[in-house]
């Protein structure tokens, strides 16, 4: 496994950085995708380059990651109380239905 990873770290990082566009988050994917291999190997027949292989592993767990990432901000969205999901424009609207003192 240490041969595989000192061969093949470089460009699964890399391409692991392109899909996500963030550094720490591609070290991570890279470390979960080397986690994997013992049981990613089994799927491996030889008939495609092993780096081939290796970055297929990868994009696997890079859209596992964007797709959960979508769905934890879907649901912190949905979560969030109307006044902050709004933002400004909803502030505004509700301060301006707010009776206003008589002068």
């Amino acid at each position: 496994m240490g041969q595989l990873y000192d061969a093949h770290h470089r460009a699964l990082r890399g391409f692991c950085l392109r899909l996500l566009g963030d550094a720490d988050g591609a070290e991570d994917l890279l470390h979960e995708t080397f986690l994997s291999l013992p049981r990613a190997l089994r799927r491996y027949r030889g008939e495609r380059p092993l780096r081939s292989f290796l970055l297929g592993v990868a994009a696997n767990h890079c859209r596992h990651h964007v797709r959960a990432a979508a769905r934890r901000r879907r649901a912190h969205a949905r979560a969030m109380p109307p006044a902050q999901a709004g933002g400004d424009e909803l502030r505004h609207e509700q301060a301006r239905a707010w009776p206003r003192p008589m002068r």
